[in-house]
């Protein structure tokens, strides 16, 4: 499958660009471990373009809600950022599918 350059995206009020690499060109920057990866400090989300799916899409999303809300840089416990990620979830949950669904027309 041919990689396809990248396109932006307002996520949470900020701009994030997507990427869908070969699944080689992904292995060879990322590794095997994963099939998508979010990079806050760049705002960047590069996937394997032979895994991409709706469900990662969303997986990576909340990892972008996670790094938008500061949460992750946060000294919480393991309780209370389980509550963090509930309370982003719920407070996104429509918005998530919308903005996975236009990555995936977007990227596949």
């Amino acid at each position: 499958m041919k990689a396809k350059s990248g396109f932006r995206l307002e996520v949470s009020g900020h701009v994030w660009e997507f990427f869908s690499l070969t699944k080689s060109t992904y292995q060879k920057k990322f590794g095997r471990a994963s099939a998508g990866i979010a990079d806050g400090d760049a705002r960047t989300v590069h996937f394997s373009a032979d895994q991409l799916t709706i469900r990662l899409i969303i997986h990576e999303l909340i990892h972008v809600l996670v790094f938008e809300s500061n949460t992750a840089s946060s000294n919480l416990s393991a309780e209370q950022m389980e509550e963090a990620i509930c309370d982003i979830v719920a407070n996104n949950f429509s918005q998530l599918l919308n903005w996975a669904m236009i990555i995936y027309d977007k990227l596949k």
